[in-house]
């Protein structure tokens, strides 16, 4: 063999490896890539409670909701489509974050105890869970990216309940919602409005306030006022109309027509507000002049 003929050997060679080290890197790649898309969560998330108990209690101390993921011991395959689909969406996974998550694996047949207690006849299911532990909303096999935020979520949302106690409860209530809110007052013969003021992402007072004093308060205390609340920064413009400079914030505003915003309000308070408090707010519009 002549050096050219030595030469030219070796050089297919190396083509051979190189083609063939090129080709097993796309095949371990591949395979990669599949393994990451098929296999079954076998936990949840690193940063979840270690179990029910302990999310239940830190429920108690947030104001927040649980929810709660029950699952096999070994996910079938609509848990595996769950996990991976609809739990993984990035709107889900912020819509989460105003609960409590929790996943716990458990057995139907026989039940063991969290599925006696909690009723669970089909895997997977889901609760939403007030921190003692009551039942708000319930879904069971897979369910849908959108029905999963506005049917599961929504019962026990704390700003679904702002929105039902605090009309309009919303980031666009904005002054035209407040002039009819006073106009409602006046045609219903109250004495008011009281109005709350939150950030759009509920700060722990707030979701206190909400979960504890408010929601006594309307049922109760607020019947002889009208309620409304919005959601704002502080450079929003019904935020600039009253002067806010804190979240959240009560006013308590009077009701009768002809007024300006700043001769309306007849009591303010900021920051947490306990059922105290919350009474001697209440209080300042029979002081008004």
């Amino acid at each position: 063999m002549t050096d050219a003929d030595r030469t030219t050997h070796a050089k297919a060679r190396r083509d051979r490896i190189v083609k063939l080290v090129f080709l097993a890197v796309i095949i371990a790649a591949a395979c990669g890539v599949y393994v990451l898309q098929t296999r079954t969560p076998d936990t949840f998330e690193t940063d979840w409670p270690a179990g029910l108990d302990e999310a239940l209690a830190r429920a108690k101390t947030t104001g927040r909701n649980v929810v709660v993921f029950f699952i096999r011991e070994s996910p079938g395959d609509v848990t595996r489509r769950l996990l991976k689909t609809t739990l993984r969406r990035p709107a889900n996974k912020q819509a989460v974050k105003e609960f409590i998550p929790v996943g716990e694996k458990v057995s139907i047949a026989p039940p063991d105890e969290l599925a006696k207690r909690y009723k669970i006849t089909a895997l997977p299911t889901m609760l939403v869970l007030d921190a003692d532990g009551n039942e708000l909303s319930r879904a069971e096999g897979f369910i849908g990216e959108v029905a999963f935020r506005q049917n599961f979520l929504a019962p026990g949302s704390l700003k679904h309940q702002l929105r039902t106690d605090w009309p309009p409860g919303t980031d666009r209530a904005d002054e035209q919602d407040l002039a009819k809110a006073l106009a409602a007052a006046r045609k219903a013969g109250r004495k008011g409005v009281v109005a709350l003021f939150v950030r759009p992402d509920l700060s722990d007072a707030s979701r206190h306030m909400l979960k504890t004093t408010l929601r006594a308060a309307v049922s109760v205390n607020v019947k002889a006022f009208e309620p409304f609340g919005a959601m704002v920064t502080l450079s929003s413009p019904l935020a600039e109309t009253f002067a806010i400079r804190r979240l959240p914030t009560l006013l308590l505003l009077d009701a009768a027509a002809g007024l300006t915003p700043a001769k309306r309000e007849r009591a303010r308070r900021e920051g947490y507000v306990d059922d105290a408090s919350f009474a001697a707010f209440l209080a300042g519009l029979k002081s008004a002049p």
